[in-house]
Order: structure tokens, then C-alpha cells, then sequence
């Protein structure tokens, strides 16, 4: 017994061991950052005239700034530089360089954007394009904002640098509240949410536990390495300072978690709030349309094969709406002849208009742009794909949404021209931000005569499934482009192993938006018939990490703890008191480490999968012919 308890305590004292090492392995990280922060040089050349200076109320630029900033930013091909100021806290700049990384955040368009809140030089043309009308006396919070959307629209040539003698606002606590709210609008992966939100608690818990409860002494030195973490990470670093008394090193063991935790009850407060001022806007719209019923929302049942025009169906899978929750049946139907899984009775083009709204636009949007952002990695491997077979000029992007693949896809092609198309109004925005050259928005099929002979790519990922006729969007595809041309397509696989497995909770089925499951042979046979040559097939290397059975999890999580005041529910006593919310919330809590340990079995399968084949998606490079016309 007394072994037992020995060992349990080792273990335990080895917490706040592997707690400090943690701690000073991240300000020695963020050291490293922080020596790589440019230094404004001074400059007698004038402020250029397309440069123009957003300021925090109470904070100047004098005049000498302005000229070493605006050189700065020419010499550098900058339209927007963040100006950082030396003489903030140690404790500011560790949390500012937490997400922010000078090695690579210019490089990549997709980076969260971190402001110090204070000023921001940028050009006048990105000022227009991103609508910012209000340059001085701003708030920290609108200036994290602003430094966020500047981002959008001049995604490789956003920077950041310190300013030699910039005084730093003195209520700093604003600039705290900034940098929370800048997290929470931002992109973030699952790590970063973790180290963001759970870190400061998590060493709270850790360094408390292993004081009180293991070993006093391994708790004392990660108390103490806590405490002077803002040192290690600003010693020597000019004006930058560090609370270094007994009080500041002690202390910040118990007010870091406490000024995050307050931080973030208020930025959730007024997030909810703006959301629910959106939700009550479009509530009476909602009522309205569903007053009169969901069945015109469905087209009749039809008895063929959309694909092989058989008449041998059986049923596949029936759902409802597991990601808004909006009212519906849906049901997917096999055909045995050809294996080709499709909705039915499909969406009528009513229903597609209400089904879609408010997804990837309107209250869905931000968190759908937000996943998009999140996978640059997918978007280089598409874009890779095409190497070995083209060099081409002109790209077009069916279904960009707002371009996130095409401004990434700049990487492997710097030279080609990218065009996209898509539905919704996010099209006009991706041109605003030059992620796109041009922007078409409508059904494909109706610019196929516009398009005509213009393309040397065109691709469509996980655009075909959603489309309510397959064949007229290859026939389109194939009119678009040139001779020689090629085509890039990805899809969900209907034929995944995790298809059958989690039914209903399978993420690609997606209803009901997609309208279409094609198998590959399918796609292929059906390239072949408007006269195109297969030439390259990724089956593994398609795979989506984490669409099995992390969002399977996802899915079934979401179908208890789905937002009650969503304005296409029926509003009941139940669904809007603090019980129910509360009992939700602990729900989501205990699902985290569950869905965490599926996140790591995922990304295990996803290992296997890129290098065995199969998996939950699957890419198809095909080459039109040339003396051929569409089928």
C-alpha cells in the first residue's frame, strides 16, 4: 500500500514537472518570435500617397512614425503593416505572439490575423476594398477587427513591426479584450482552440494540484516558472518589460486564468447577443414560409436511376437535417444496377433556396469561412495534383465559395490567372479581395457559351454531389475548356467503409445538400463519354482528415446541443429556459475529451488510409481530348 501511494505520488509530482517544462519551452518559443519582429528604421523619405494610418483613441503617430513606416512598407511590398509598440507589457507582447508567428505569417493568406491594437498602416485601395471608412479614434477592439478583415484583402502582403518610441495606450486591459475577440472571430484548429481557451486553466489546475495535492516542491517550480515566464520571454529586449517582484511572479499563477476567464465571459456575452439580434431578424421570414409547409419543398419521388436510368432502387439511408436542424425527411436511394446513390425525392429549387440559406452566408457564414480556412493542406494537394500534366494559364474554380483555393493554389501556380463561380454572394466578395481575377456568379451551365474554349483548368471540389444534374455540369466543364485542357474533380466516396458504418452520422452524406453520391468508375465512364482521358486517380490521398469519426461525434453532439432560439424551431418554455441551456452546455463539456480522443484515432486512419487507399473522398485529373466535343 504504501508503494501504491509512493508511485501515485511520483506520478503526480511529475504533472507540474512536465507543467514547467511546457511554460518555459513556450516563452522560449515566443522569444524566438519575438526577435524576429522587424524594427522600424527612420526614413526622411515622404509618406507614400497611397498610405494611410489607422489610430487607436489615444495613441500618435508623430510625424518621423509615419515616414518610417510608410518606408518600411514600400520596401517590403506591404499594403498593410501593424504597428507594434516597444513599450508594451511583456505580458501583452507574450499574448500578441501566442498565435502570431513573423516566420510565416505573411506567407500565408489564411494566417489569424493579431493586432496590437494600436495602429495600422494601409494602403488606400485595401481601405476601399475592405469598406473601412473610420481611420482615427478607434476602439482596440475595432481595430483587431479591422487588422482581421485588412488581412482578407491583402493576404501575402500583411505584416507587422515594432515602432522605437510609440507610447503604448495605458489601460491595457483593452488591448487584452481586443486580442480575445480578434481569437474567438478568427480561424483557429483544434491545437490552437486548446492552447487558447484550456491553457490557462489547465496550468491553473496543474500548478494548484501539484502544490497541494503531489509534491510541493515540483509545484513551488512550476509556480515559479510561471510566474516568470513574461521574462524569459522580454529580458534584454529593449524597453520591453516584465513584473519580476515576488507579488507580479506569484500572482500571475491565479490572474492570468482569471483575467482570461473574464475575458472570454464577455466576449461570449456580446457574441450571443449580436447573435441573437440576427436570429430575431430573420425569425418572422422563417415562420412565414414554413406557415405554408415543407412539401413544396420536394420535387415528386421519381422510380429510374438518375445516373443509368434503371429501375431496380432500394433505400440507402434516411436522415434529417443534422447540422441546422431545419424541418425534413431527406432520403437517399441505391440504384443495384449501377450503384449510384442519390436524393430522393430531390430538393425542388424552393427548397434548395431554404435548405442553403443562412449555411454558408447569413448566420452560418462565419463558421463555414472559418472551415475553410483551416485547410491549406487539401487545397496545396489539389492544386499539386495537376503538376505532372499542365502548366497553365487560366484556372477556373467551380463552386469557390470565396476563393480560399484559388488564393492558396497562387503557391504551387504564381503565374496562372484564377476565375471563379459560385451561387451566393461570397463570389463578389472573393473578387473584392483579389482572391479571384473574376468572379461569375450563377448556374455554370448558363456561362458555358461565355466560357467557351477559355480554360486550360477547370476544377470542381465537392461541387459535382450538390448540383441537381450531374452531366449538364460536366458538359458545361468540358464547353469551358481549351483543347488539351483538364479537369479536376473531387467528391465524397459512397463507397467508404465509414459510409456504412456510421449511417446517418457519416458527415459526407450531408443532407440536404447533396444531391448526388457518384462512385469514381461512375465519374470516370461518364468523363470518357464527353471525351476525356483519365489520367491520374487519388483515392487516399483525397482522404479529409477527421470527417469520420470526429464529425460523426460532431453530428450526434449537435443533435442535443443545437442553439433552441435557431429561427426555424418552434419556440417552446422547454427548449428557452436556463435548465435546459445549462444541461446542453455540460452535455458539450463532457463530449470534448471524447471527441478529442476521436480527432486522434482519425487522424491515425488517415495515416493508413493516404497509404492503403479507399477513405471518404477521391480526386480524378482528366484530360479533354482534342477534336472532341461534349457528348
Amino acid at each position: 500500500m504504501i508503494s501504491l501511494a509512493s508511485n501515485r505520488s511520483k506520478s503526480f509530482g511529475l504533472l507540474p514537472l512536465l507543467t514547467a517544462a511546457g511554460i518555459v519551452g513556450n516563452g522560449i518559443r515566443i522569444r524566438m518570435r519575438l526577435r524576429r519582429l522587424p524594427v522600424l528604421e527612420p526614413s526622411t523619405e515622404p509618406v507614400g500617397p497611397a498610405h494611410r494610418f489607422l489610430t487607436a483613441a489615444g495613441v500618435r503617430l508623430d510625424d518621423a512614425t509615419r515616414r518610417a513606416a510608410s518606408a518600411h512598407a514600400a520596401r517590403r511590398g506591404l499594403q498593410v503593416l501593424d504597428l507594434i509598440p516597444d513599450g508594451l507589457p511583456a505580458e501583452t507582447i507574450l499574448e500578441l505572439l501566442r498565435r502570431y508567428n513573423p516566420a510565416t505569417f505573411r506567407s500565408d493568406p489564411f494566417a489569424p490575423a493579431r493586432s496590437a491594437s494600436h495602429a495600422i498602416l494601409a494602403d488606400a485601395d485595401v481601405l476601399e476594398r475592405a469598406g473601412i471608412g473610420q481611420f482615427e479614434m478607434l476602439e482596440p477592439t475595432e481595430l483587431a477587427g479591422i487588422a482581421l478583415r485588412l488581412k482578407q484583402y491583402a493576404g501575402t502582403s500583411t505584416d507587422a513591426a515594432l515602432v522605437p518610441g510609440l507610447s503604448a495606450l495605458p489601460d491595457h486591459s483593452n488591448v487584452q479584450r481586443a486580442w480575445i475577440r480578434a481569437v474567438t472571430d478568427q480561424p483557429a484548429s483544434a491545437a490552437e482552440l486548446l492552447t487558447t481557451f484550456a491553457g490557462p486553466p489547465l496550468t491553473f489546475a496543474a500548478l494548484v494540484f501539484g502544490c497541494a495535492m503531489a509534491n510541493p516542491v515540483c509545484g513551488a517550480l512550476a509556480v515559479l516558472a510561471f510566474g516568470l515566464q513574461p521574462l524569459l520571454t522580454s529580458a534584454g529586449s529593449g524597453s520591453i518589460t516584465a513584473d519580476i517582484s515576488v507579488r507580479g511572479v506569484i500572482g500571475r499563477t491565479w490572474r492570468r486564468p482569471k483575467v482570461w476567464a473574464g475575458a472570454v465571459r464577455e466576449q461570449s456575452a456580446a457574441a450571443r447577443s449580436e447573435l441573437l439580434e440576427q436570429i430575431e431578424e430573420r425569425r418572422p421570414a422563417y415562420e412565414t414560409e414554413l406557415a405554408a409547409g415543407t412539401q413544396r419543398f420536394f420535387e415528386a419521388r421519381r422510380e429510374t436511376c438518375p445516373w443509368c436510368g434503371a429501375a431496380d432502387l432500394s433505400v440507402r439511408l434516411v436522415t434529417a437535417d443534422l447540422l441546422q436542424h431545419k424541418p425534413g425527411r431527406f432520403t437517399l436511394e441505391e440504384c443495384r444496377s449501377c450503384r449510384h446513390v442519390f436524393q430522393n425525392p430531390r430538393l425542388s429549387l424552393a427548397g434548395l433556396e431554404f435548405y442553403y440559406r443562412d449555411f454558408y452566408d447569413g448566420l452560418g457564414g462565419p463558421v463555414t469561412e472559418q472551415g475553410f480556412s483551416l485547410t491549406k493542406g487539401t487545397y496545396l494537394d489539389r492544386a499539386r495534383m495537376a503538376l505532372p500534366f499542365t502548366t497553365p494559364k487560366s484556372w477556373l474554380d467551380v463552386g469557390t465559395g470565396h476563393g480560399h483555393f484559388c488564393t492558396a493554389a497562387r503557391e504551387v501556380w504564381p503565374q496562372t490567372v484564377f476565375d471563379g463561380l459560385d451561387r451566393a454572394d461570397a463570389i463578389e466578395e472573393a473578387e473584392r479581395r483579389h482572391w479571384i481575377r473574376r468572379g461569375y456568379r450563377g448556374m455554370f451551365p448558363g456561362f458555358a457559351d461565355e466560357m467557351a474554349g477559355r480554360y486550360d483548368v477547370v476544377s470542381m471540389f465537392h461541387y459535382l454531389e450538390h448540383t441537381r444534374e450531374p452531366f449538364i455540369e460536366l458538359d458545361a466543364a468540358a464547353a469551358a475548356l481549351t483543347p488539351g485542357g483538364h479537369l479536376l474533380i473531387e467528391l465524397p466516396n459512397p463507397e467508404s467503409s465509414f459510409g456504412r458504418l456510421l449511417g446517418r452520422w457519416w458527415m459526407p452524406w450531408l443532407q440536404p445538400q447533396h444531391q448526388h453520391m457518384i462512385r469514381p468508375d461512375n465519374l470516370i465512364r461518364a468523363l470518357t463519354d464527353r471525351g476525356f482521358t483519365t489520367v491520374a486517380v487519388h483515392r487516399g490521398e483525397a482522404n479529409q482528415r477527421g470527417s469520420d469519426l470526429t464529425w460523426g461525434l460532431v453530428l450526434a453532439v449537435n443533435a442535443i446541443t443545437y442553439d433552441p432560439k435557431l429561427p426555424w424551431l418552434p419556440q417552446t418554455r422547454l427548449r428557452n429556459s436556463p435548465m435546459f441551456r445549462a444541461a446542453q452546455l455540460a452535455l458539450l463539456a463532457a463530449a470534448f475529451p471524447v471527441v478529442l480522443v476521436a480527432w486522434i484515432a482519425d487522424s491515425v486512419c488517415h495515416q493508413v488510409v493516404r497509404h492503403t487507399g479507399g477513405g471518404n473522398a477521391y480526386r480524378v485529373l482528366a484530360r479533354k481530348e482534342r477534336g472532341t466535343g461534349v457528348a
